[in-house]
């Protein structure tokens, strides 16, 4: 017992020494990542895919924090052949901007938007589709859809974004029919928007 007495006297000294270095390591990196971030809390874009079949779509996201932000998205289509309205929300998880940021200030010295990264989103779409396509395919109405996608979005010039995702959709009910699907449960889904963003 009494020769166990000097480890354990040691380790009470080198244990608060190792965490005191640890918090230190992250304050530096939390204060170099503010150092190189250029804050824009939202961005307002619209889907240029949805305009040629006949739509308008619009897009809102919101900063959280430096990872995460919110997602609303609202699209109309007045075409006769697929109108209908939809309304989606979600959460958008930027994985790899923190070490983008970092990489890009002490490579170049260059700021990067806090909105500028890869991405992986959740989102849930409410919809009514009332178009000649949807009810002569037997699939109109209202229904739910809970979705992922993984994207890409960057900065273009001063306040300007691109943002572009592929990802999957489940609706319920899924109406269509089998031989009609080309997947057994849900839909494919790909997207390409232009944005502006703002403080």
């Amino acid at each position: 017992m009494i020769r166990k007495l000097p480890v354990f006297i040691l380790l009470l000294f080198v244990l608060p020494a190792s965490s005191q270095e640890s918090d230190s390591a992250y304050a530096e990196r939390e204060a170099r990542l503010l150092e190189a971030v250029k804050y824009r809390y939202n961005i307002f874009k619209f889907d240029v895919c949805k305009t040629f079949v006949g739509g308008v779509d619009l897009i809102y996201e919101r900063r959280a924090n430096l990872n995460i932000s919110y997602i609303g998205d609202l699209y109309w289509n007045f075409g006769e052949s697929y109108k209908g309205f939809y309304a989606t929300a979600g959460l958008r998880y930027y994985y790899n901007l923190e070490k983008r940021i970092l990489e890009r200030y002490e490579k170049k010295g260059e700021q990067t938007s806090c909105m500028s990264g890869n991405y992986f989103q959740a989102d849930l779409c409410f919809f009514n589709k009332a178009g000649e396509i949807h009810k002569d395919d037997g699939v109109d109405g209202p229904g739910i859809a809970p979705g992922i996608r993984i994207g890409v979005q960057r900065k273009l010039g001063r306040i300007f974004y691109w943002d572009y995702w592929f990802g999957y959709q489940l609706p319920f009910p899924d109406r269509r029919p089998v031989d009609d699907r080309i997947l057994n449960t849900g839909t494919l889904r790909i997207g390409f928007a232009f944005g502006i963003g703002y403080k």
